[in-house]
């Protein structure tokens, strides 16, 4: 999701939001509360906006540790073949 922040940065700076130390994000109240309408609505609203695309990524994540926690068993072993498909299905959703 950094990846993608980065990507975006640009356009957060013009709402005040930027990257600060350790990838966290910083808000500057200030610029938020002057910055135009579209600009807040290309961020935050919509499907394709910022937060969606977001919102998707970490959703994605989540699905795929479930399945990957699925894979142990009662006994705390795996079985290497789920393990090896839900591999290949995170570098495919991620």
């Amino acid at each position: 999701m950094t990846g993608m922040t980065d990507k975006n940065s640009n356009m957060l700076a013009k709402i005040g939001i930027t990257i600060g130390k350790g990838n966290k994000l910083e808000l500057d109240e200030d610029a938020l509360k002057q910055a135009d309408i579209s600009s807040l609505k290309t961020v935050f609203t919509g499907y394709n906006s910022f937060v969606s695309k977001i919102s998707q990524k970490a959703t994605g994540i989540s699905n795929a540790a479930n399945r990957a926690s699925a894979t142990y068993t009662n006994n705390g072993t795996y079985s290497k073949t789920d393990a090896s498909l839900t591999s290949s299905k995170i570098d495919k959703e991620v």
